[in-house]
């Protein structure tokens, strides 16, 4: 299956576009994790993997990792993902899960 059929939201250009921003990323599935949050969470993927710390958005973030962790990624695919440290990835966890 290709990259363009497994996410059929996405118009081509996009679709280069995002393999450029992940090709480091060891499994191309977190990238539509990513997608569906910020659709979801009516953020961009670039607010979801930029610098902005708000409240708001940290909080959605920390739900992707939560996501992306019970998925069976390890902590530097996420952290590699999301543009963070593994530690950040591994603090975020902790939040979340104390949220609940």
């Amino acid at each position: 299956m290709s990259i363009e059929a497994q996410y059929f939201w996405l118009q081509p250009d996009e679709v280069a576009e995002a393999r450029a921003l992940w090709r480091n990323c060891v499994d191309t599935q977190i990238f539509g994790i990513i997608s569906e949050l910020a659709q979801a969470t009516n953020y961009s993927i670039d607010d979801l993997t930029g610098p902005a710390r708000c409240h708001d958005l940290s909080r959605a973030r920390m739900l992707g990792y939560s996501i992306c962790r019970n998925r069976g990624y390890s902590l530097p695919q996420i952290a590699r993902a999301f543009n963070r440290d593994h530690t950040t990835i591994m603090h975020g966890l902790r939040v979340h899960e104390a949220e609940k």
